[in-house]
């Protein structure tokens, strides 16, 4: 990953948390093109695997979607880790 990725993927996550912390929400309007952005920076630099990212996906946003199922997370936990997850991968 480029330097540039990670400091926006890292600004956008402390605001991100910030705005969480104190609304209690996690808006889809910055949620979305954030995964349109890791979908096209996968598209352009293939840093790792795609079977990488979307188990990533997988693993994160189902671990909280079960929490969601016990009414620990919301629905924009659940997305968010997902895209975490994505943009990490499991390796």
């Amino acid at each position: 990953m480029t330097l540039t990725y990670i400091l926006s993927f890292e600004i956008l996550l402390a605001g991100l948390a910030y705005y969480d912390w104190r609304y209690r929400l996690i808006k889809n309007k910055v949620i979305l093109p954030s995964f349109l952005f890791a979908i096209f920076y996968r598209l352009i630099f293939q840093d790792h695997p795609w079977a990488d990212s979307i188990a990533g996906l997988l693993v994160a946003g189902g671990i909280f979607f079960m929490l969601g199922v016990l009414g620990q997370a919301g629905g924009g936990d659940m997305k968010l880790m997902a895209l975490v997850g994505f943009i990490l991968g499991l390796s």
